[in-house]
């Protein structure tokens, strides 16, 4: 029988030998927003929900 932590090295091999996707960077987008507009939200992509106008 096989132990855990045995197992586990072996699995890590494999995918190391046989990777099934590369990172190849990150990107940014970078955005410009009004100064009369509030509540912008964090996201990593672009959501409309949320902002309102500051009167």
């Amino acid at each position: 029988m096989v132990g855990h932590k045995a197992l586990a090295e072996a699995i890590q091999v494999r995918i190391s030998e046989f990777p099934t996707h590369a990172h190849l960077g990150q990107y940014n987008f970078p955005s410009a927003r009004r100064t009369s507009l509030s509540g912008n939200l964090e996201a990593p992509v672009l959501v409309f929900w949320n902002i309102r106008k500051k009167d």
